[in-house]
């Protein structure tokens, strides 16, 4: 095999590691992110407890879309 060949070899593989790092999904990233969003809208609307519920049920739906966004 010659310096060129391994050269592509090379490459080739650095540039797959990159393609999947960018599709990489870590499972419940989105949760934490409607929790803090919730947290937001708890403190304007005087109740937590509720914008906490809106945030986790948003946080859901959008880990759940990604899921099946990754799928495919």
């Amino acid at each position: 095999m010659s310096d060129s060949d391994k050269r592509n070899d090379i490459e080739s593989t650095c540039d797959n590691d990159s393609k999947d790092e960018k599709n990489s999904y870590q499972k419940g990233t989105y949760i934490g992110i409607g929790i803090a969003l919730g947290v937001v809208f708890g403190v304007l609307l005087h109740n937590i407890a509720v914008g906490i519920a809106i945030g986790v049920a948003i946080g859901i739906s959008m880990d759940s879309s990604a899921v099946r966004k990754n799928k495919n």
